[in-house]
């Protein structure tokens, strides 16, 4: 969408090196286990994501995640180009009205100690 679009690519904002981790279970495990918790599990978790087109556009348009950092970054031509563009590409995900996106996240889950 951005690069149909012609969009320009933002910065995006990282992490220092020394706080940065693998976005794996494993990475995010070591968050938990370096904080003093025992990992239980960790984990990819999949799944579809259904969302109404126009409720999609509430996160981007406030800012939100990488999205909302690209959508930010542009000319307000630029940002009706990129709705145009995702509603083109993105037409076969639509079934029922609502947008269905594959998605997939690392889980973790950890037990704290009591003090």
């Amino acid at each position: 969408m951005l690069e149909a679009s012609g969009a320009v690519e933002p910065v995006f904002p990282r992490l220092a090196a020394t706080d940065d981790f693998a976005r794996t279970p494993d990475g995010l495990a070591g968050l938990f286990s370096a904080a003093g918790a025992s990992v239980v599990d960790a984990r990819m978790v999949d799944w579809v994501w259904s969302v109404a087109p126009d409720d999609f556009w509430a996160a981007p348009t406030g800012g939100v995640a990488g999205l909302g950092i690209a959508w930010a970054a542009q000319t307000p031509e630029v940002q009706d180009r990129m709705r145009v563009e995702l509603d083109r590409l993105s037409e076969p995900l639509v079934v029922d009205g609502l947008l269905r996106l594959p998605a997939s996240a690392a889980y973790v889950e950890a037990r704290v100690p009591r003090s």
